[in-house]
């Protein structure tokens, strides 16, 4: 269980002048977002936790590989999540976007969950 954020502000959603609590498949999906736009170094408690945007991503022709090793390692160690079912990763060179489909199976429910995370790199 977990306090439910609003999407595109990311702030904690108190509609209707509550907390309001999500779980299941909607928090693990919640929890993946937050991972996703978690760097490297950002969290001055444990620097050592995040995404290594600005080491291994965010520079001229990424390797994919290494770009979806790392992709997978976040999905992988997210708690609730099981096992991911399958990954894919499009990147588009042109407008440097990197579309990153899944689906992955979710601790205590017998729904997979489908998710598309972009990047701009």
């Amino acid at each position: 269980m977990d306090i439910r954020l609003q999407d595109a502000q990311r702030d904690i959603d108190i509609s209707g002048g509550d907390l309001n609590l999500i779980d299941g498949p909607e928090a693990v999906a919640q929890h993946l977002r937050i991972r996703f736009h978690f760097f490297l170094g950002e969290w001055f408690l444990d620097r050592r936790l995040g995404i290594p945007y600005f080491q291994k991503i965010l520079k001229k022709n990424p390797g994919t590989n290494v770009v979806r090793a790392i992709i997978r390692r976040v999905i992988t160690t997210t708690p609730g999540v099981l096992a991911l079912i399958s990954l894919d990763t499009n990147y588009e060179g042109a407008i440097r976007k990197l579309t990153t489909p899944f689906e992955a199976r979710i601790e205590g429910s017998d729904e997979t969950l489908s998710f598309v995370e972009e990047f701009i790199i």
